[in-house]
């Protein structure tokens, strides 16, 4: 093997190192670009269970609201019954 045939080869490995190195850093760019895509994801997914936790709450408080405010409605409407058999009828 002479010293053309050893350039020759170190020139084709030179080659394909950078072709390794190439596809390396391609493959890494790609790697980094998924995890910044799922990272964003998980970030969106985790503010929006705060967004329903804090709704699941305001439900809940409205819901009580609701059931007071039915309980009265049911109060007022027994007392206007008993106020209107109590109250002598006018037909006149």
């Amino acid at each position: 093997m002479d010293v053309l045939d050893l350039r020759q080869r170190i020139a084709e490995q030179e080659q394909l190192l950078t072709a390794a190195l190439s596809r390396a850093e391609r493959s890494e760019a790609r790697e980094i670009a998924h995890q910044d895509r799922w990272a964003n994801e998980i970030h969106e997914l985790r503010q929006t269970v705060e967004q329903l936790k804090s709704e699941a709450v305001r439900r809940k408080e409205l819901d009580a609201q609701v059931l007071l405010l039915h309980r009265e409605l049911q109060e007022l409407r027994g007392r206007l019954a008993r106020l209107r058999t109590q109250a002598p009828h006018n037909d006149a």
